[in-house]
């Protein structure tokens, strides 16, 4: 996750030493901090440095008995205000570490979408009081990215808009069906992937590939929260790092009908991003996910 630091401005001074004197800073001086008890010697304690609107560095740790904090893992962070799905949400701890990624099946993506949580302090609480995990009514998405570009959009009509919102709301319906037994469903299901096979084999000579498949979200890497996706841009926000002076692009980036707020180092970015243009590149997937 810390070569994603350079997605919220911390790009060219990653030195070790240097950040030392970044993290003792942002412990001193956090914009927010939160202590939870997670048992009678132990207190849970999250502290967050905004180094532009909405975005900066995490910090976790514990607080010993004199009441100092003990940094543990940092993570950058961004967050994001736009709902990107509302498929309930399951909850599993990461390894060691006190960190949770979060699990949800829209069946837009087509894969099950797992996401690092963001609000994980929330949670711990909840678990705190019912002595289970809850689960995620719905949850807002970002992307942190390391390298992307921006590619010219589809030319399409206001009809043919309309008719791919149409069949994209059909297929959902036919995938949700088909995962709850329906036989005909399924069967509908894989003759549209043929016919789109068949089809898509046809033109592939004559077009360029981003002509034909104006949208995807797909794994990547080993990392289960990484992606590639690709997707139309709705606003576009330069935010400026305080701390590095660094310019940032945060982008409403909507992918298989899923609208991801998307962070990237304006230095990492290869060309200028505009509503109506369309954006690729890798990902590091969060969300902060609210509970049912």
């Amino acid at each position: 996750m810390h070569s994603y630091l350079r997605s919220v401005g911390f790009r060219n001074d990653i030195r070790k030493k240097k950040w030392k004197e970044y993290l003792d800073q942002f412990a001193k001086e956090p914009d927010y901090m939160k202590i939870i008890q997670v048992d009678e010697e132990t207190n849970m304690v999250l502290l967050l440095k905004e180094v532009a609107k909405d975005m900066g560095i995490a910090m976790c740790g514990e607080e010993d008995e004199e009441g100092n904090f003990q940094l543990e893992y940092y993570y950058p962070y961004s967050v994001s205000r736009v709902v990107s799905s509302q498929t309930v949400s399951t909850f599993s701890k990461q390894g060691e570490k006190d960190s949770y990624a979060g699990l949800c099946e829209d069946y837009r993506v087509g894969v099950s979408l797992i996401y690092y949580l963001t609000n994980f302090m929330e949670m711990r609480e909840l678990f705190s009081r019912t002595g289970r995990l809850p689960r995620g009514k719905e949850v807002c998405l970002t992307g942190l990215s390391d390298e992307g570009k921006i590619i010219l959009p589809i030319r399409k009509t206001k009809q043919q808009i309309e008719s791919a919102r149409i069949a994209s709301q059909k297929r959902t319906s036919m995938i949700e069906s088909a995962r709850g037994g329906d036989a005909s469903a399924m069967e509908s299901l894989t003759l549209d992937e043929m016919n789109l096979y068949t089809k898509l084999n046809k033109q592939i000579s004559k077009c360029d590939m981003y002509t034909l498949i104006d949208s995807f979200f797909m794994p990547t890497g080993v990392e289960c929260d990484q992606y590639t996706l690709m997707g139309d841009i709705e606003n576009v926000e330069l935010l400026t790092n305080s701390v590095t002076g660094e310019e940032v692009y945060r982008m409403t980036v909507v992918t298989n009908d899923i609208p991801v707020s998307v962070v990237i180092n304006r230095e990492d970015l290869l060309g200028v991003p505009e509503t109506g243009r369309r954006f690729k590149g890798q990902v590091w997937m969060m969300g902060e996910a609210y509970f049912a």
